[in-house]
């Protein structure tokens, strides 16, 4: 007697992801509508951002264990990387407060070469655990920065 597959590996995990790419593809475009605000531009992409990794995680948790090793990997991967994305974006958001025009191009400069490091990363190690290590950082920055700005008006 052969044995049925579920539809949904993990259903909970796929709907709440799923969830996650409605309300992303929502506020993104709701912050991109602020033309004239570079903070609320890259809050936008940052929705994206984890508007896409919400639906590739949950394609990943849901229909992943049905599909071959290598598209599984690339999908997990593209996931890591698009969580990776939303934090620099958040962090860039926040940073902004604190650069002149020209400390800009540095800021996403220093960007660029951190999600090259995190590819290398996650090539090596594709944990969820890696994308949490470089995540969580961002996060700190950011929910420090912010603050402190509006507080301070600096």
């Amino acid at each position: 007697m052969s044995e049925k597959k579920p539809f949904l590996y993990e259903p909970t995990t796929a709907i709440t992801d799923y969830i996650i790419f409605l309300l992303g593809v929502f506020f993104g475009l709701s912050n991109l509508a602020i033309q004239d605000s570079q903070f609320h531009q890259l809050w936008g992409l940052a929705f994206y951002s984890v508007g896409i990794g919400g639906f590739l995680g949950g394609t990943s948790h849901g229909f992943g264990p049905k599909l071959k090793e290598v598209y599984r990997k690339t999908l997990w991967r593209f996931t890591l990387v698009f969580i990776a994305v939303t934090g620099l974006l958040i962090a860039m958001s926040a940073a902004l407060f604190f650069v002149t025009e020209n400390g800009k191009n540095a800021l996403y400069i220093t960007a660029a070469v951190l999600l090259v490091t995190y590819f290398q990363r996650i090539r090596k190690k594709d944990s969820f655990r890696s994308a949490v290590t470089f995540y969580v950082p961002l996060m700190g920055i950011s929910l420090v920065a912010s603050p402190w700005h509006f507080i301070f008006r600096i």
